[in-house]
């Protein structure tokens, strides 16, 4: 009977396997640890999620330039918003999630735009179950119902690696923004999903919406409000100022933890900012970091 000796398992990345055991190379993880503000700064990953008309593609596209726009072919064109912006650059709507990855590929390997944009993550998702289910055409409504558990489970999979591979471009400075439509997610749509109580997130399967939630750092819900604004008013012979609403509608974004909206801001703990952000752009939204990380 041949004799199996015993086998030092593989040297990892940065370790030399030695005679006996492993010893520690300059590149050690362990002895490479620094200070966590010493690391590299990377580009932003936000999520703006909301109805339709809310602004999501316009405040998108004030990030900055160049900015790649990716639109998965659907009926509503959100570039029509931002055709007057410059630095905006897109390509034909895409039809299968392997566009998404040629996207990718292309800027790891260019570097070429500052932000990229996917305009229409939920959209996304369709073209995912179109390829999974074999479907020659995204249903117009989907429900989620009407495809098996175990086929939710791998085409959430694959989402997950796709959006995995895009956000994953920050690591070299690139801002990703990921923009979908709205959805209320609770403990009835999936017995492996358990929220307290229902939430209004971004309109993906609950596996994947709550991916994308726990990935980005920074996830805003789009609205519309009618304008308020201060004027002074004379009351019982002494002027103050006094909240009137207008017929101005303005568009803002919950940017703060909410406890209907899955919103989020990663900052210190000891640090407060805004609940709503009215008229929301880039400038806005950078300042505010920069002022809680001061």
């Amino acid at each position: 009977m041949p004799v199996i000796k015993k086998q030092l398992p593989p040297a990892a990345p940065g370790l030399k396997a030695a005679s006996v055991g492993f010893k520690a190379a300059p590149h050690d993880w362990f002895e490479s640890a620094v200070e966590v503000s010493q690391l590299a700064a990377s580009g932003l990953k936000v999520l703006v999620f909301g109805v339709s008309g809310t602004g999501k593609t316009t405040f998108a596209c004030t990030f900055p330039k160049p900015l790649f726009l990716i639109r998965p072919e659907e009926v509503e064109d959100g570039s029509i918003s931002v055709r007057n912006v410059a630095g905006v650059f897109t390509g034909p709507p895409i039809t299968d999630v392997e566009q998404l990855d040629q996207i990718i590929q292309g800027q790891r390997r260019t570097n070429r735009y500052k932000t990229i944009v996917l305009d229409g993550i939920t959209r996304l998702q369709d073209h995912v179950v179109k390829k999974h289910m074999g479907l020659q055409d995204v249903p117009v409504q989907q429900t989620y119902g009407g495809v098996p558990q175990a086929d939710w489970n791998l085409i959430g999979i694959s989402m997950k690696e796709h959006l995995r591979d895009l956000l994953k471009l920050a690591d070299t400075g690139t801002n990703v923004v990921l923009v979908g439509g709205e959805r209320t997610v609770g403990e009835s749509d999936n017995k492996n999903v358990v929220l307290p109580n229902p939430m209004i997130m971004v309109a993906l399967s609950p596996g994947t919406s709550g991916f994308v939630h726990e990935t980005c750092d920074y996830n805003f819900h789009s609205f519309k409000r009618r304008k308020v604004i201060m004027v002074k008013k004379t009351v019982m012979g002494k002027e103050v100022n006094a909240e009137v609403t207008t017929d101005k509608m303005e568009f803002c974004l919950h940017i703060d933890a909410h406890e209907l909206y899955g919103t989020k801001f990663r900052k210190p703990k000891d640090k407060t900012i805004p609940e709503v952000l009215s008229d929301p752009n880039y400038d806005k939204v950078a300042g505010i970091i920069k002022e809680v990380f001061a």
